[in-house]
């Protein structure tokens, strides 16, 4: 096993840091306070080709390694942005994969062509509000019809629906069945301009800059081509997307937790308290420290979960949920730590350390709770009774 970036890697690393280099911490800090996109930043992003890097060569990406993503997310984050990129790279990816792996030519065509140049940024809807993290439990019903579909239900926590020119959603094409209760599920491409669509955004303190929302399908008609992959086996599509997601988001986290570190230590040793800097106190130090020790821990568990998805392993599923589990935890106790060293001045909007804080503690709960992805651990890994 290798322990050092490749020549590639470092590479990648030094192009990353220069793109992020025109972007400092007060072009992030307005971003997050106005609640806006970070469109500049997006647009140059993709002319570099860092927002569609895994997806096909044939279909205009650069078929990178998962391992690669994950170097460039992680060296996003720590250069000021903190988590603020990664979500809509991280969902290009994923649901560009389910378009590159699923569709048909014309389809891509019609869905990912935009996607891979940045011109679109594409959403998911699985979520529910009645069924929470039970995904299996959607009521969200797609109906054959004469000319294609038609769909109706709610979904809910839908990052980027307002921004997006299609959302990915999640349905139910026939009833659930108890005994096979992941079959029956099937994926659309569903225009946000189409008629029934109604999309309401729900206000939030963290990753203020991407508007997360509530999506409405009130008998909203599509095409047969709308139909993504095969009827009735979304689920299993959707197994590979939830994988790639928590490694590009875990990626993320590490790199949120680097410039969590770097913020409070730089602040440690220039802030004065008893004609003393305040970083050489150990009760500043050793926290700082420790939460130095643990991210490290988790980087190298993403890139291990990156590894055995790109080898096609068998167990990408527990080392996926391990790496999520590991760099969200990491990544909050660092900005805690962060909020602590920065005493008073933590809260205020001079600084940014509130934000990397905010961030962090929502992504112990989601995309997945990190009480789910223990369970999967528990039962996959350690044999232990299923507990839900």
């Amino acid at each position: 096993m290798e322990f050092e970036y490749s020549e590639e890697q470092r590479l990648i690393r030094r192009s990353v840091a220069d793109l992020m280099s025109d972007y400092d911490r007060d072009y992030w800090r307005t971003h997050d306070n106005d609640h806006e996109f970070p469109w500049s930043f997006w647009k140059d992003a993709a002319r570099a080709g860092w927002v569609s890097m895994t997806l096909p060569e044939e279909y205009g990406g650069s078929d990178s390694s998962l391992q690669d993503a994950a170097v460039v997310l992680e060296q996003m984050a720590k250069c000021d942005a903190g988590l603020v990129p990664v979500l809509p790279i991280a969902r290009t990816m994923f649901v560009g994969e389910v378009l590159a792996n699923y569709t048909t030519e014309a389809q891509r065509d019609m869905f990912l062509e935009d996607i891979v140049t940045g011109e679109a940024i594409p959403a998911f809807a699985i979520t529910e509000p009645g069924a929470g993290f039970d995904a299996l439990g959607m009521e969200t019903r797609a109906t054959k019809t004469d000319s294609g579909w038609e769909l109706s239900g709610e979904k809910v926590f839908i990052s980027g629906a307002d921004i997006a020119d299609h959302v990915l959603v999640v349905a139910r094409t026939s009833p659930k069945d108890d005994s096979s209760p992941s079959s029956g599920i099937s994926l659309f491409m569903i225009p946000t301009d189409a008629d029934g669509v109604t999309v309401t955004p729900i206000d939030k303190v963290a990753i203020r800059t991407e508007t997360t929302t509530q999506f409405f399908l009130d008998d909203v008609e599509v095409p047969d081509d709308h139909l993504i992959g095969e009827r009735g086996r979304g689920w299993y599509h959707v197994l590979d997307l939830l994988n790639t997601e928590r490694i590009t988001l875990a990626a993320g986290l590490a790199g949120a937790a680097e410039l969590a570190i770097d913020m409070a230590s730089e602040y440690a040793r220039e802030r004065e308290v008893f004609d003393r800097p305040i970083g050489k106190n150990q009760g500043i130090q050793l926290p700082l420290a420790e939460a130095k020790v643990n991210v490290t821990g988790a980087w190298l568990q993403v890139l291990r979960a990156a590894d055995v998805y790109d080898r096609g392993g068998e167990d990408v599923g527990i080392a996926a949920n391990s790496a999520k589990v590991a760099a969200s935890n990491a990544a909050y106790e660092a900005a805690n730590v962060g909020m602590q060293t920065f005493g008073g001045w933590s809260v205020t909007e001079e600084y940014d350390i509130n934000r990397l804080w905010r961030d962090a503690r929502f992504f112990q709960i989601g995309p997945v709770s990190n009480e789910l992805a223990k369970t999967f651990i528990a039962e996959r890994e350690l044999d232990l009774p299923k507990s839900y």
